[in-house]
């Protein structure tokens, strides 16, 4: 008899150690969607202050320039209204890293509206882009060293542009499945 009140005994420790163990990776899990939420929210008005600042030369340029110079600075400064008017709503919508713990579902839905925005945003801009190069190259046929320049300048844009979108959608990625571990979690239970 012994023996099975010693095991009994032993089964409700590790029952409690493992209740105290999930409870602590239930906090470590909050603690991290809270920073990784709070992150992508920072970034996201980093980028929103950068594009602004970027624009500020862009509506100079439309001020005091003519012809196909006129021209650029009126889809670059489009462009970057745009995107800062993008980058500011997109943080807006992103949800509140206390939303994950309440209610993992409505989370995980506003984080997948997050990312669709966010990417309708990347779409725009390479759309935008395009239509700025192509404008460009018929336009500015007869200036083709400032067009070849701008292209390379748009390229290297694309591509430190394409990395930041990565580095924004992976934090998302990441977010979404602690998200989604939460919500299983809070079923199980």
């Amino acid at each position: 008899m012994d023996n099975i009140d010693e095991m009994k005994e032993q089964w409700t420790l590790l029952q409690n150690k493992l209740n105290q163990q999930q409870i602590i990776n239930q906090q470590l899990l909050s603690r991290t969607v809270t920073s990784n939420v709070n992150k992508l929210s920072n970034f996201m008005w980093i980028m929103a202050i950068v594009a602004l600042f970027v624009s500020i030369p862009c509506i100079w340029l439309l001020v005091y320039s003519y012809g196909f110079f006129k021209d650029v600075a009126i889809f670059l400064t489009i462009g970057m209204v745009l995107e800062v008017v993008l980058h500011v709503y997109n943080t807006l919508i992103l949800p509140k890293a206390s939303d994950a713990s309440i209610d993992p579902v409505a989370f995980q839905d506003k984080m997948m509206k997050f990312r669709k925005v966010y990417i309708a945003n990347i779409y725009f801009g390479l759309i935008l882009l395009l239509v700025c190069i192509v404008w460009s190259l018929i336009k500015g046929f007869e200036m083709s060293y400032l067009v070849v320049a701008g292209a390379i300048g748009g390229v290297i844009g694309l591509i430190i542009g394409m990395l930041l979108n990565n580095r924004v959608l992976n934090n998302v990625r990441a977010i979404r499945e602690d998200a989604q571990t939460m919500k299983s979690w809070k079923e199980n239970q």
